[in-house]
């Protein structure tokens, strides 16, 4: 389907902004939302048709034998956070 509109955006950031600040409505991810729909800036429409998406987030290391403990500490936080919907939750 062929959209036609007053502005294109290819960031994440910058569609949420966008759609926050009453240009319209935005596909975007929850991880990228999850505060301005906490905060009410933002609300979900179409619940009863919810996206299907394998995008993941990855965290790219080398072996755990030679992962700095910072670094372990930063994934097990990130995974914790954003490891399961809803975000807002937290």
């Amino acid at each position: 389907m062929k959209i036609k509109g007053s502005i294109r955006i290819d960031h994440g950031e910058a569609v949420r902004d966008a759609c926050a600040n009453g240009m319209g409505i935005a596909k975007c991810a929850t991880w990228i939302a999850y505060e301005h729909l906490k905060r009410g800036e933002m609300v979900q429409v179409l619940e009863e048709y919810p996206l299907i998406d394998d995008a993941a987030i990855w965290a790219v290391y080398p072996s755990s034998r030679l992962l700095a403990p910072k670094v372990r500490a930063f994934i097990d936080y990130f995974s914790n956070y954003y490891g399961s919907p809803p975000y807002w939750d937290k």
